[in-house]
């Protein structure tokens, strides 16, 4: 009987407690999702492919997308301060082809999404005859977030390139409320083209959703109301306007002034 006792505690202090099987788990739980965001952040900024070939990349950027959409870090993006910075469109939004591959499909799903859609447009380039398609160009995509931090949030998106070797630049300003801690409602409300600016009235105004599905210190995913991926870069950080405060002027003791005396 002494013995069986002796090899009952034996084993019990062996064994691990509930704890120490606790401490493990979370440990290994917390490796995998540091490294499968640090490999897919590096993954997607390799690529470094122009934006007029991203349609022959758009598998792997879409398994990446999703591997990055899953360890989101930024609970409330939508509301989120971090939001505000000036980003670059690193992978524009592209469409699978349709079962019959229309040229003017691409235009149909413009309409459908709303908004600058600078992945379909590249779309459209890419179909045109060559040389037509070799006298456009895109250059850069920019869109601008502010107002985040004091709950008017704003979006400037501009598109810069050149047609027949002339540089052209077009923006679009939007305003921009929040649906919930995900979601934007982005609402069209100027346009500006070589050097024109036009207001569009309140019936011409267009709309659509946006999804915020990850958004870090360095990246940003949204989808549109179609579902496709678009992967932006932070350039720069958000502007904040620097408000000078006023010196007081010295504070003289009566200890401290001359007297007459000296």
């Amino acid at each position: 009987m002494a013995i069986l006792l002796a090899y009952a505690l034996a084993a019990s202090a062996v064994a691990p407690g509930p704890r120490a099987a606790s401490v493990r788990v979370s440990r290994s739980a917390v490796a995998p999702r540091a490294l499968i965001v640090a490999d897919a952040k590096e993954s997607l900024m390799s690529l470094g492919v122009p934006l007029t070939d991203t349609p022959r990349q758009q598998s792997a950027i879409a398994e990446l997308v999703l591997e990055l959409e899953k360890t989101n870090p930024t609970p409330a993006p939508a509301r989120s301060a971090k939001l505000d910075g000036t980003w670059a469109v690193k992978f524009p939004a592209f469409f699978g082809p349709g079962i019959i591959d229309s040229p003017t499909r691409e235009l149909a799903l413009m309409l459908y999404a709303g908004g600058l859609k600078p992945g379909l447009l590249l779309q459209v380039i890419d179909k045109l005859p060559p040389f037509a398609a070799g006298a456009c160009s895109v250059d850069r995509l920019t869109v601008t977030f502010e107002g985040g931090a004091s709950g008017a949030p704003s979006a400037e998106g501009t598109l810069a390139g050149a047609v027949f070797n002339n540089p052209f630049s077009f923006t679009l300003r939007s305003a921009l409320s929040s649906e919930s801690d995900s979601r934007l409602r982005e609402t069209y409300v100027e346009a500006s083209i070589f050097d024109r600016t036009v207001a569009m009235p309140g019936g011409l105004q267009l709309s659509r959703s946006l999804m915020l599905t990850y958004l870090d210190d360095d990246l940003l995913v949204i989808r549109d109301e179609t579902g496709a991926a678009e992967v932006l870069e932070r350039i720069a950080p958000a502007s904040f306007e620097e408000t000078s405060v006023p010196t007081p002027p010295d504070v003289i003791s009566p200890m401290d002034q001359p007297s007459d005396l000296d």
